[in-house]
């Protein structure tokens, strides 16, 4: 007996695993990696030691930076007696002419260059900038690296997210908010998402980018590809069975039982899911379709309607 009932539109996407929490680790000046603590799939937490450079070139020029200081400092201070000034009360001195003193001696330069020499010797020492999962790891102990080679990728793996597009023609009946179900190629298992962003922008090949939140995430990989669909909610409508619709000179027809005899009714259909068709004209509550043995059925054919098992 056909009735007006909810009706779910599902749109399909394609998409791959990202994490919303991703850093690239790396190192900011070029040099030998001298320990390496980490290793793939690790689980480390922000600011936890993952690597540290061969440091001795680095803690000489601090050294030498250190010594420069020394020097320049014994310099200003005696520009300062020259000029009958009581370094005890140089704070006295105008900020200005002091610091003409400190520039015209090197000390200014000198403090500048020993403040590098730290920073320098700090970037040694890489750190995790979040609490994540470590991920890349392809250098081994005591090779070159470069600012322009990653050391890692440190991620999130409690957040994770669906990045994939769905056709123009289809985001207008997305809103955030909306439910989804993501599965893996191999379809073993399926995860609830959220629909957390629609970007507004179609691209060359007509598809609008989205991402779903995912809300477990537990058994999925970075990177991993992914099958997804967003469940767009329907007002109560009438629906049948995808079997119910056949194809008659061109047109769609749903056959009904009526008095024994079946009854073509030409209709309008909107929306379909992978078992329903949404039934926008043609049709009337109460009606009784007709789903089997239907492909060669005629207008007013003899019907016997079988009791539901």
């Amino acid at each position: 007996m056909l009735k007006r009932q909810a009706f779910e539109y599902k749109i399909a996407m394609q998409g791959k695993i990202e994490a919303t929490a991703s850093s690239q680790v790396r190192s900011k000046q070029a040099g030998l990696i001298q320990k390496l603590y980490i290793r793939n799939g690790q689980q480390v937490r922000a600011g936890q030691i993952l690597a540290e450079l061969d440091r001795a070139e680095l803690v000489l020029a601090l050294e030498k930076a250190r010594n420069q200081v020394a020097a320049r400092k014994a310099d200003y201070q005696d520009r300062l007696i020259r000029q009958r000034i009581d370094i005890q009360k140089e704070e006295e001195l105008s900020p200005e002419l002091r610091q003409g003193f400190r520039i015209s001696s090197g000390l200014a330069d000198a403090e500048i260059a020993l403040r590098e020499a730290e920073l320098n010797l700090s970037y040694a020492t890489l750190k995790s900038p979040i609490k994540g999962t470590v991920a890349n790891v392809e250098i081994k102990t005591f090779p070159y690296i470069s600012p322009d080679k990653p050391l890692c990728t440190v991620y999130s793996a409690a957040q994770l997210e669906v990045v994939g597009e769905v056709l123009e023609s289809e985001v207008g009946q997305l809103t955030q908010g909306q439910r989804a179900i993501v599965q893996t190629v191999m379809g073993e298992k399926s995860y609830e998402a959220i629909l957390q962003e629609i970007n507004p922008l179609v691209n060359e090949k007509g598809l609008v980018k989205v991402r779903l939140k995912l809300l477990t995430s537990e058994g999925l990989l970075l990177g991993m590809n992914v099958q997804a669909q967003i469940i767009v909610p329907r007002r109560q409508t009438l629906v049948v069975p995808k079997e119910a619709v056949v194809i008659r000179s061109g047109k769609k027809v749903v056959f009904t039982a009526e008095k024994g005899l079946a009854k073509w009714n030409y209709v309008e259909t909107g929306l379909e899911n992978e078992q329903s068709v949404e039934v926008i004209k043609g049709l009337q509550a109460g009606q009784q379709v007709i789903v089997d043995n239907n492909l060669q059925l005629a207008h007013d054919a003899p019907v016997k309607v079988r009791d539901k098992p």
